[in-house]
């Protein structure tokens, strides 16, 4: 079996355990390959990955939900506020649902309040590091808001 990580070239191989054929004894593989480098605006295909964000939340309901919630979502953030608990949602992973939905099955509802927190998540899909996708993503948003700005003057 020849795999991706065994070609030699140039190129910089990011998955090298993909299977590329099987070959018989005494027999080898010559490939000679091209590719093009473009950016996200040309074609989603020259994407490194993928951002999205949302805005944090907290939570205020009933004290008697604070169990469940732990059980469920072990590490969620909570605070006692006399007979009520406030849940923050400032992580990576979103519990606001669950807790609606713990509320909601109770019959009772969830108070819930936008915070000023803003959560991003980005995947990467290989080829760049999740930090290096950010820099530069800061960069071009900077020279684009650089343009602008003179097109605004």
């Amino acid at each position: 079996m020849v795999y991706s990580g065994e070609l030699k070239g140039d190129a910089q191989i990011v998955y090298d355990k993909i299977p590329i054929t099987l070959l018989d004894k005494d027999q080898e593989l010559e490939i000679t390959a091209t590719f093009k480098v473009g950016n996200g605006t040309e074609h989603s295909k020259f994407s490194p990955g993928i951002m999205f964000f949302r805005n944090g939340v907290e939570l205020t309901m009933n004290k008697k939900f604070k169990e469940e919630i732990q059980r469920i979502c072990p590490g969620a953030e909570i605070k006692e506020k006399g007979d009520k608990i406030v849940v923050l949602d400032n992580k990576e992973k979103e519990i606001s649902d669950v807790c609606e939905g713990i509320a909601e099955k109770a019959g009772e509802k969830a108070e819930i309040k936008e915070t000023p927190n803003l959560i991003i998540n980005l995947e990467g899909f290989g080829q760049m590091k999740v930090e290096d996708i950010f820099k530069k993503s800061i960069e071009t948003l900077k020279k684009d808001l650089e343009e602008v700005s003179k097109k605004l003057k």
